[in-house]
């Protein structure tokens, strides 16, 4: 399990107008893996990342992005050294103004 949360403010002159670009940052996710035998392992993981920004001269450009990942892993030695390895990685990204 993880997760985290960062807030950072960066100044900037824009035609000689102070600008104060914000950016909330949070995120939270989790791995689960496990090898079920000595041949078997399988790994499955899930993240969300949420962004926030903000600017103070140009407030219709502030945005919020959401990105999500799913992934799923598994990996099976079938006989001797022979490996079966599959998995798959979904990814959702919105952007709302």
């Amino acid at each position: 399990m993880n997760g985290g949360i960062s807030y950072v403010i960066s100044p900037s002159k824009v035609n000689e107008t102070i600008n104060e670009n914000k950016n909330l940052s949070s995120n939270l996710g989790f791995v689960l893996s496990s090898n079920i035998s000595k041949t078997l392992d399988f790994t499955l993981s899930a993240s969300v990342l949420l962004n926030d920004f903000k600017n103070s001269t140009s407030p219709d450009q502030n945005t919020t992005n959401y990105t999500q990942n799913t992934g799923f892993k598994i990996q099976w030695q079938i006989w001797k050294g022979l490996v079966i390895q599959t998995g798959f990685e979904f990814t959702n990204q919105q952007w709302t103004v």
